[in-house]
This record gives C-alpha cells, structure tokens and sequence, in this order.
C-alpha cells in the first residue's frame, strides 16, 4: 500500500516537471500567479475558444487579472473565506464567456488552485487548499462515475461533454459527493511501477484538491489501457509482439 501523501508528492512532482512550473514562484507575489492563471485558462477555454472562432490571447491578461487579485487576496488573508473567493472567481469567470458557461468556469477556477498548490510555498498556507474543489474534466468525472453513484451517473448521462456543459446545480451535488466518498480513504488501484504488471493501491487522500493529482493521471492512464485492449487484435496482423 502506498501513502496517499506520498503519492500526491509524487503526483504534484511530476505535474509540475510536466507543466515546466519554475521553481521560485511563491503565492506572496502577485505577478507569479500569471504564469499558473494562463495556463489554467488555457486548459479551460481553448478547445472553447476554437469552437467558437474566439481568440484570447491578446486580452488574456487583463481578463484574468481580476482573478488573480481576489486569489491573491484569499491566499494572503488568514480571514478570507474560500467560498466567498470561488464564488467570485466563478461569476467572473462566466462573463469572460458571456454566455454562464458554469462547466468551463469552474475548470478554469478550480486548475488556477491547482497550478498554485504548486507554488515553491504552497505547503506553508496548505490550509488554504483544504476546502478546494476537485476540477472535473472528463478524466475526473470518469473515476466519479466508477463510484457508481445512480442518480449522478443517471444525471450526467443526459450532458454531452459533461464537463463543459455541467449545470450549477449537478456540479454541486458531485462535489459533495466526491467529499463523502473521499472522506472514507478508499483504496484506488495504480499503475506505479515502470513494470506494465504491476499495479498497487493507495488510500485517497480526503483533500479533493491533492487527490485530484492521484486520480486525473491514473484516470488517463486508464483509459490508454482501454484503448490498447481494443486494439490488442491487431498487435498480431502488424508484427507487433504484445509486452
């Protein structure tokens, strides 16, 4: 069994290679928090943006930079309530699109505390980011509907790109959800090892936030598996031997 922190450490460690997150970037400057806000909104808006003939980029900034100081506020402020924060962020986040998308706003809100939870001192205010939402993409709602939860399963079934396209009103009922069942430290299946057979178990951390770095990369992981078990039957046509 692996420890649920040090598999989050893990995560976060290679999130954060693989995100190229400079090392110095401290949740005490302001100016650093563009660099982790950019790349959350481009994670959220861009296929978006395409859809749609949108381009940000030139008004990116000054978009953001609203967010940036109500986050900067909440992390700095021992006071600060983090629903207030969200609540703001969200409805800013909504007109940035102008049409109260709630599916894409929350996944740009909820990756902006994800690119800072990476901070090179994110761990001194780590109470910050304990009543943090998981993001929902499609990796996330995935291992959400693998809990087999009928009524939210039954309720994303009617949603195509359930992520993007998720009312309000869902969204909050899979948070709560997610809380309840992160609340019993359930046991998740990964593959760990760089031996393809070997797979072990860690017990999801509570903190939806951290076990939101678990879960996305194994959920992708996953679904790679899938992917080759359909396609296994012709391995043998093209030459290719099976590992």
């Amino acid at each position: 069994m692996i420890d649920s922190d040090e598999m989050f450490e893990i995560e976060r460690k290679l999130f954060i290679k693989e995100m190229k997150i400079p090392a110095n970037l401290s949740y005490k400057k302001k100016d650093d928090y563009f660099f982790g806000i950019r790349k959350a909104f481009d994670d959220a808006f861009n296929q978006y943006a395409r859809r749609k003939k949108q381009n940000y980029a030139d008004i990116k900034d000054s978009l953001i930079s609203p967010i940036i100081e109500r986050i900067f506020q909440y992390l700095n402020d021992n006071n600060d309530n983090f629903d207030a924060c969200y609540d703001y962020c969200i409805e800013n986040a909504k007109r940035i699109l102008g049409n109260n998308k709630y599916g894409i706003a929350q996944k740009f809100i909820n990756m902006s505390f994800k690119y800072m939870i990476c901070f090179s001192d994110s761990d001194d205010i780590s109470e910050k980011f304990e009543d943090c939402f998981i993001p929902l993409d499609k990796y996330t709602i995935n291992w959400i509907r693998a809990q087999e939860n009928k009524e939210i399963n039954k309720r994303l079934d009617t949603i195509k790109n359930a992520w993007a396209n998720i009312d309000e009103d869902l969204y909050k009922d899979i948070q709560n959800y997610v809380k309840e069942v992160l609340s019993n430290n359930p046991q998740y299946k990964i593959s760990y090892s760089s031996n393809a057979g070997s797979n072990e178990y860690c017990s999801l951390i509570s903190n939806r936030l951290k076990a939101e770095f678990i879960i996305w990369h194994q959920e992708k992981i996953n679904e790679i598996h899938r992917t080759l078990e359909k396609v296994a039957g012709d391995f043998e046509r093209l030459g290719i031997q099976k590992m």
